[in-house]
């Protein structure tokens, strides 16, 4: 159970999600469920698929431990996931069905190095970085595994795509066929079908959970799932599989950064933000990288500051309007994926995670310093969000809050990426016709939200100048 004034690192359980409305808009619920639907979840719901996802998590994480210290001595899997993404953000909309985390790993005795990753015309990427091994020689000979699965290249490299398709698809593989295998004699005894599904791609893996019918069949393989009422409750919503996102990662910062709920006291006490190095290894098709590089490169994570921020945002009734804002454009996105146009290139382009970067800089641009800087509810917030998704839209440029942005100190000061300069653009790989064609949904967007959220003309002008002085800056 974490403790009161736990955040970011520190705080490592899976969160409600926020909706909070202002003061004058107690009349917003009916209206925001009939232009898109439920975006809240019942307690029990959430209380109790939470729990069942860590049971699962405790199951996974337990067979892994053990494949991995049997035929791979030396690869370290930690036992403690790290949760992560929108179900410990608060900012999940929806059926709580799926569930990101990262899971922690090490090589016993490696000596890492890192490097900047430069583009084919010499620009450096930001995010990205590759890992030399300092005692490679010493490794090969000590872990025979890693020679014979190509883990580091000739040039000491770690291979980060060889880590990921081979070391722990195979890991991954070894206990998912040994549960599949249960399942099927299961499913031909009982008649239902039960199975447990795995998927890769550059950034994670994913695992999904199928049980089409009753759940007693998977009781030998998760012992648990007869005894545990959360599956029932998945079962009464016609929930029939859960989708578990997740990315080995390896710790490559403990950063230190000023404590937020210390900033009044007579000493300003610090807290460390955990950073790590998730697998980015990147498609051959890409042509913008060097092609020696593409199957070394590593994500330097902004996770960890990023649930810093949540965190601390929950605790501000301004910012709790802008996290709110934003999983009503979430559920709206969502909405329109399942049921709206199939050629609406809004939603192909702006995920998630571009709105949770808006997310950001509303905080910054909108709410801080917070004795002058409020908002007057969700209306005003989600106005905000639409504007600066437009202006993002008209510029052909979304930058990523945590690279090359000058107004990361004020609210992460001391924090790692507050050094950089590089800039990233986070619609970088959408073709111009594309965002053309995004803009022109913006229309329907506004449409489907009319009375949710205050125009342009109703907003302060100077505060979205901070943020198009932003995108003029490219």
């Amino acid at each position: 159970m974490a403790r009161q004034g736990d955040i970011g690192s520190r705080l490592n359980e899976w969160r409600s999600p926020v909706y909070e409305l202002g003061p004058s808009e107690s009349d917003m619920t009916p209206q925001i469920k009939a232009a898109i639907g439920e975006i809240n979840i019942a307690d029990d719901a959430w209380m109790n698929t939470c729990g069942a996802i860590d049971k699962v998590l405790g199951v996974v994480i337990s067979e892994f431990r053990k494949v991995a210290s049997s035929q791979y001595p030396g690869l370290v899997i930690q036992d403690a996931v790290i949760r992560q993404g929108s179900s410990r953000e608060g900012l999940k909309v929806r059926n709580p069905v799926e569930y990101d985390f990262m899971l922690p790993f090490k090589i016993e005795g490696v000596h890492l190095v890192h490097y900047d990753v430069y583009d084919c015309n010499g620009r450096i990427l930001p995010g990205l970085l590759k890992m030399k091994v300092q005692n490679d020689h010493e490794m090969r000979g000590r872990f025979s595994w890693m020679n014979r699965l190509g883990i580091i290249d000739a040039s000491g490299m770690l291979d980060s795509e060889n880590i990921q398709k081979i070391l722990f698809t195979s890991i991954l593989d070894k206990f998912l066929n040994k549960i599949n295998e249960h399942l099927a004699r299961e499913s031909s005894r009982t008649g239902d079908g039960y199975r447990v599904n795995r998927s890769t791609n550059s950034t994670n893996f994913q695992l999904t959970v199928q049980f089409e019918g009753s759940i007693r069949g998977v009781h030998d393989a998760f012992g648990f799932l007869t005894r545990n009422e959360s599956f029932s409750i998945l079962q009464s919503q016609n929930i029939s599989t859960i989708d578990i996102d997740f990315v080995p990662g390896m710790l490559i910062g403990r950063d230190v950064i000023p404590n937020p709920y210390s900033v009044k006291e007579y000493h300003l006490e610090t807290m460390v933000c955990e950073r790590y190095a998730v697998m980015k290894w990147i498609n051959k098709k890409n042509t913008n990288i060097k092609e020696a590089d593409k199957s070394l490169l590593w994500r330097n994570s902004s996770s960890g500051y990023e649930k810093h921020v949540l965190d601390v945002a929950r605790r501000n009734p301004s910012q709790r309007y802008i996290l709110t804002a934003c999983r009503i454009l979430k559920a709206y996105i969502a909405n329109e994926k399942a049921y709206g146009s199939y050629n609406d290139q809004l939603v192909a382009i702006v995920k998630s995670y571009y709105l949770k970067m808006l997310c950001f800089y509303c905080i910054v641009f909108l709410t801080v310093p917070n004795s002058v800087n409020r908002l007057s509810g969700v209306k005003e917030a989600l106005g905000y969000m639409i504007v600066f998704l437009e202006k993002s839209l008209n510029a052909e440029y979304l930058p990523h809050f945590f690279h090359g942005n000058p107004w990361l100190s004020v609210i992460l000061p001391g924090c790692y990426f507050e050094e950089e300069s590089e800039k990233y653009n986070s619609f970088s790989e959408a073709s111009g016709s594309t965002i053309q064609q995004a803009r022109l949904s913006i229309k329907r967007l506004k449409e489907r939200l009319q009375g949710l959220f205050l125009s342009e003309q109703y907003l302060d002008q100077e505060k979205i100048k901070m943020f198009t002085d932003i995108l003029s800056q490219v």
